[in-house]
């Protein structure tokens, strides 16, 4: 405490890091969690990602296991247990292009399990949406974050259009996978007028479902950073506990009694999404578990 950083070295080789012993870990019905990578190359403003990178500086933090590796971890999984559906849980697994170009016809070719995954949705395009269907993709992840384009580009970091947004759910959707769509909320800078926008470009999209997230500062990102410096933080921050629907912010815009409505606004909406798809809202017990979930989610 009070001394200087030790310097960092660059992060190892992916392809020489040991496959995770899955005897430990409780994965179920062949249902098998795998991560082909670490790190991310965007620069969002609230993400731990590029905040890991730029500890690592000036050595590329971000670095993908070949994709023969990959296939090779999943190959050896299926020769001792169940290999039923994968969920990839890079945060964008659509980039960079070369790698994903080579990874699914090589998945295709050898695995042909149905998968899921996290993308971005200027990293996805008509050829490559239906290459990911071909090889058995079956659910992707779209972190659209909010329905204001003010908020994804002066306080996010994703300069990202409605446009954009709304081909890459339709492409997605038009090839017969289905979608899913998070979101924060609470943001420091953010208005009620942004989260009715939120709201409503969610209900425009028509995702098969859809995340929320009240927004947590992670520390060493220029979003948490920004909350310090307007004094919206508490005393202790990143000590302090974090419960769904609730707020560590104190802001001028976007009180917590408006972060706690929205979050209810929220939930009211997937529960008629639910009600919408399936004839039925989802159970209570149900609903207490996937609170449960993003309150666990936010401490990580």
């Amino acid at each position: 405490q009070g001394g200087s950083r030790p310097e960092i070295g660059p992060p190892a080789d992916s392809d020489h890091q040991p496959w995770p012993d899955r005897d430990i870990l409780d994965e179920r019905h062949g249902l098998i969690h795998v991560i082909t990578g670490r790190g991310c190359p965007f620069p969002c403003t609230y993400c731990a990602a590029g905040a890991l990178g730029r500890l690592y500086q000036p050595h590329a933090h971000y670095r993908r296991r070949s994709p023969e590796n990959v296939i090779g971890e999943l190959e050896a999984i299926r020769q001792n247990r169940p290999l039923h559906y994968v969920i990839f849980l890079d945060d964008t697994f659509t980039h960079p292009p070369a790698w994903i170009r080579e990874f699914l016809p090589l998945y295709e070719q050898r695995l042909q399990t149905p998968f899921s995954a996290h993308a971005r949705v200027d990293t996805v395009t008509p050829d490559l949406i239906r290459s990911l269907a071909r090889a058995g993709c079956r659910h992707v992840v779209f972190g659209v974050e909010s329905g204001s384009e003010r908020v994804r580009k002066t306080i996010l970091g994703r300069p990202l259009t409605d446009e954009r947004i709304r081909e890459a759910f339709a492409m997605t959707q038009e090839a017969g996978l289905l979608t899913t769509a998070n979101y924060m909320m609470g943001l420091p800078g953010e208005t009620r007028a942004d989260v009715d926008q939120t709201l409503a470009f969610n209900r425009s999209l028509g995702p098969d479902d859809f995340g929320f997230f009240v927004y947590v500062p992670y520390p060493g990102t220029p979003l948490a950073d920004m909350c310090q410096e307007k004094g919206y933080l508490p005393d202790q921050p990143f000590e302090h506990p974090i419960e769904p629907g609730e707020s560590i912010l104190t802001m001028p815009d976007l009180s917590r009694d408006d972060i706690r409505q929205y979050f209810q606004a929220f939930i009211e909406a997937r529960q008629e999404n639910y009600r919408r798809r399936f004839g039925s809202t989802l159970p209570a017990e149900g609903l207490e578990a996937a609170l449960a979930q993003i309150a666990a989610d936010a401490r990580i």
